[in-house]
């Protein structure tokens, strides 16, 4: 959106020359590169926590771009060391989905093995929209994209795995090496 935006305005990357740029991920920062904007800096752990923790210069302004809702420890860290912050919602999780009924039952019958999340809000979504259901008599693992979406998942009462990096390859990892030894264990 944010090159989109740019584009609309008449705009370039020429433009830009002088501004710096952190992304918390592998994915944010594969797009920003196809726009040919290197990174400047990008946490080991992808999260908002890491991000600020690593921005290390102080002063000057900066545009945070992020969902509305989410957490607020990134621009309230940068406020913190003296940055002007513009926070910037470019995105909303809207929790709406027309297969509730449809993915009740398969949990009811058994037939869920695992649950991804890729964020705190899409936890809350999730339980919100499954009409208060006691999640420990349920054997499906819920396999979290990080430390924050999981802290939020063990809230709720569901039985957490979390991926090694916070990427979705990561994720899938962790759930075919939750099922090859599970097979190990089985066979």
């Amino acid at each position: 959106m944010f090159f989109e935006v740019l584009k609309n305005r008449g705009l370039d990357i020429r433009q830009l020359y002088r501004v710096k740029f952190a992304v918390i991920g592998e994915k944010t920062a594969e797009v920003t590169k196809r726009h040919s904007v290197n990174m400047d800096y990008m946490p080991e752990i992808y999260n908002a926590r890491e991000l600020a923790s690593g921005l290390q210069f102080c002063g000057g302004g900066v545009m945070l771009f992020r969902a509305l809702g989410g957490t607020p420890l990134l621009a309230s860290t940068l406020r913190e060391r003296g940055f002007l912050v513009d926070d910037v919602p470019a995105y909303e999780t809207v929790c709406e989905s027309p297969e509730t009924e449809h993915i009740l039952k398969k949990i009811n019958r058994g037939e869920v093995d695992f649950a991804a999340f890729t964020s705190a809000s899409t936890v809350r979504c999730f339980v919100n929209s499954m009409n208060g259901l006691y999640w420990e008599r349920y054997g499906f693992y819920s396999v979290c994209i990080g430390e924050e979406t999981a802290t939020e998942a063990e809230k709720h009462g569901l039985r957490v795995m979390i991926s090694e990096s916070a990427t979705t390859q990561s994720m899938i990892e962790c759930i075919k090496t939750h099922y090859r030894r599970a097979n190990e264990q089985s066979g």
